[in-house]
């Protein structure tokens, strides 16, 4: 594992996170430095459809206990470059927020030791709002139910007041954890307490969906905790009919050393998750505000092209259980973050920033995501992805897990289709990246191309636009 770690941080310091364009050449030159290939054809129209209405490309902000500036042009500029369309606030650390002021302060709270680090205390949100509506993103908002009525209802009055874009809200963060509980009055006061915040929201003007927390039981690869299964069976006997869904963290334990294991046995495992959760609470939606691999971030897997691909493979599986909201724990932050300033240089004025690879797995799901009326589920083998209908385009978003190349032909109701533009990402899976956002061309950099073929290579993933008007 030390030889592992060591080798990992040299391909950072050389890794060149390379946007890999189809040029001219042909598949079977694309692919021969793959060491060989298999073709196929995918026919889009003869995939099982569904409509598109998820918003399952969001994320969550560090805002609190990061070194990188919350207000930091940078940082909401790389949130637009890639497509980030919802962020969920305050986050983790809602259970303490002060929405008049933006402080938070955890001194004597139980919470747990992560929870007290970090430099910034206070994020005020009116700056927040403006941000949010300048870049176009909308909010998940996490709600202090510990304030009073009045302070709520007066939150609700502030956020229309200043036209706020706050789509979805969640009544406090993780009130299943024993260590949060307890401040609330266990399972019976979390729900008397929600009702009364939703209440004071509807009172001061918010119209918007809204969520309670249930407790991520019967994780593949952790213990079952009991009483995280009795806070889902005894929330589910109580009256919530107020509210539009429930929210749940998922977080999968992997074995670095076996991570395709992972890959496959973890995902089963949320999908019986999901299914349990619907058969508990029917006809409620369901939210995944947040999800990642779990700890330590320091593990050589994250921030990798194997995770890059995990990511995809969930966001694959949340359209598969129909899951309507999602937020990827997180775009800045510790260790797994999509974003950050240049660790060794947090101490200069302005740090060069860092995009990691699965950065780019975000920018090209939101790029092929938007606008779209439907979609398909596909997957052969080591190919998997999502195919979106984008009014007369046709929006494939692919990845390939296999040691080979995959030489591919796409026809659409009988006729052969021709690549508009593509960008495909390659790397060993691995294989970690450091490359300055200076350096790295923007997703939006196609090169179009007219053929009837395209390619995708060992461990790559790729996004590659179709034109389906007759």
């Amino acid at each position: 594992m030390r030889n592992n770690y060591h080798m990992n941080k040299t391909l950072h310091a050389v890794f060149h996170c390379l946007w890999m364009f189809l040029f001219t050449l042909s598949g079977s030159q694309a692919l021969a430095e793959t060491g060989g290939s298999r073709s196929v054809t995918i026919h889009p129209d003869l995939l099982p459809q569904m409509d598109y209405h998820a918003e399952l490309g969001g994320v969550n902000t560090n805002f609190f206990r990061s070194f990188e500036d919350w207000s930091d042009p940078r940082l909401w500029q790389a949130m637009r470059d890639a497509g980030i369309r919802m962020i969920r606030f305050p986050g983790g650390l809602a259970n303490w927020y002060q929405w008049h002021d933006g402080s938070i302060d955890t001194t004597g709270q139980h919470v747990f030791p992560f929870m007290k680090q970090g430099k910034n205390t206070s994020v005020p949100l009116l700056p927040v709002i403006h941000l949010a509506k300048q870049y176009h993103i909308q909010i998940c908002y996490v709600v202090n139910i510990m304030q009073s009525e009045a302070e709520i209802e007066a939150l609700s009055a502030f956020w229309v007041k200043h036209n706020a874009p706050v789509a979805w809200v969640e009544f406090g963060n993780e009130y299943f954890h024993p260590k949060f509980s307890a401040d609330i009055g266990g399972l019976k006061g979390y729900i008397a307490a929600s009702r009364k915040a939703l209440a004071a929201l509807r009172r001061g003007g918010y119209r918007g969906k809204s969520s309670l927390s249930v407790a991520p039981a019967r994780v593949w690869g952790r213990r079952d905790r009991k009483d995280f299964i009795a806070w889902n069976r005894e929330l589910s006997h109580a009256d919530i009919h107020q509210f539009d869904a429930l929210n749940i963290h998922y977080y999968l334990p992997f074995d670095e050393n076996n991570f395709s294991r992972t890959y496959e046995k973890g995902t089963d495992h949320f999908r019986t998750v999901i299914r349990r959760l619907r058969t508990l609470f029917p006809g409620k939606e369901l939210w995944v505000t947040e999800w990642n691999l779990a700890r330590p971030a320091k593990s050589s897997v994250f921030n990798t092209m194997q995770h890059a691909q995990w990511v995809l493979h969930m966001l694959t599986t949340f359209h598969e259980m129909k899951i309507d909201i999602a937020a990827y724990h997180l775009f800045n932050g510790r260790g797994w973050e999509l974003w950050s300033w240049k660790r060794g240089e947090r101490r200069l004025q302005k740090p060069s920033t860092i995009r990691r690879i699965p950065y780019f797995t975000f920018s090209m799901y939101n790029k092929a995501s938007k606008h779209a009326s439907k979609l398909a589920i596909y997957r052969e083998r080591s190919l998997e992805g999502i195919i979106f209908w984008q009014h007369n385009h046709l929006m494939l978003l692919l990845s390939n897990t296999a040691n080979t190349g995959v030489h591919i032909k796409v026809k659409y109701k009988g006729r052969d289709l021709s690549l508009s533009q593509a960008a495909t990402l390659v790397a060993m899976p691995m294989q970690r990246n450091g490359s300055l956002l200076s350096r790295e061309p923007e997703e939006e950099h196609y090169i179009p191309r007219t053929t009837h073929t395209m390619a995708l290579s060992a461990y790559g993933f790729g996004l590659f636009e179709f034109n389906i008007q007759p």
